[in-house]
C-alpha cells in the first residue's frame, strides 16, 4: 500500500526559522497528523537533500522520556535539554494540536539543548499557540552521535578528590 503524502494543515501558522532560539537551516511545515504515524521520506529529504536518515527518539508528555531528550514540555514554549553534545545534522519535528512543523540543523556547533517555541503549529481560536504534544528528533544521514558532557559538579567532586588524596599524601611524608 503506497503511502499517502503530507498534506499542509489548514487554519495553521507555517514554520518560521527562528520558532527555535538556535536558527534552522531549513523548516517545513505546518502539516496536518502527527510526524510519527506518518510517512515523512518525501519532506525529510526535500529538507535535509538526503534519503539518509534515522528516527533517533521522542519527548512526550504522555508516554515519557526516550533518548536524545531528557525533558518534556507540554507548554507553548520551553527549553529541550538533550542527553549530550549533538554535533551532527538533525531535523526536530514539533507537534501540538493536530499539526506538526519540522526543522533541518545542519552540521550544528554542538547543541546540549534548544528553546523552542509552537508558534509555528496550529493555532487556537485566539491566535494563540497550543501547548507542545511532544518533539521527535531525526538524524540526518543516517546516525547521530550524542556526546556525553559532565556536569560541572562532577568536576567538582574529582577535584575534591584529587586534594583529598594530595593532602593525605603530603601528610604522609611529614
Amino acid at each position: 500500500m503506497a503511502a499517502s503524502a503530507l498534506t499542509l494543515a489548514t487554519g495553521a501558522k507555517t514554520c518560521d526559522l527562528g520558532d527555535t532560539t538556535i536558527s534552522a537551516t531549513a523548516c517545513s511545515g505546518a502539516w496536518s497528523g502527527n510526524d510519527l504515524n506518518q510517512d515523512l521520506t518525501a519532506a525529510l529529504s526535500a529538507l535535509t537533500g538526503s534519503n539518509l536518515y534515522s528516527f533517533v527518539g521522542t519527548s512526550s508528555t504522555t508516554t515519557g522520556i526516550d533518548s536524545p531528550f531528557t525533558n518534556a514540555f507540554s507548554s507553548t514554549g520551553g527549553t529541550f535539554t538533550f542527553s549530550g553534545m549533538i554535533t551532527e545534522s538533525f531535523v526536530l519535528a514539533l507537534k501540538a494540536g493536530n499539526s506538526f512543523s519540522l526543522y533541518y540543523y545542519e552540521v550544528p556547533p554542538g547543541i546540549s539543548e534548544l528553546t523552542f517555541s509552537t508558534i509555528g503549529l496550529e493555532l487556537n481560536n485566539a491566535g494563540k499557540p497550543l501547548g507542545l504534544s511532544h518533539a521527535s528528533m531525526y538524524a540526518a544521514g543516517g546516525d547521530i552521535t550524542i556526546t556525553v558532557v559532565p556536569e560541572p559538579s562532577t568536576y567538582a567532586m574529582m577535584l575534591a578528590g584529587v586534594g583529598v588524596l594530595g593532602f593525605l599524601a603530603r601528610r604522609r611524608m611529614i
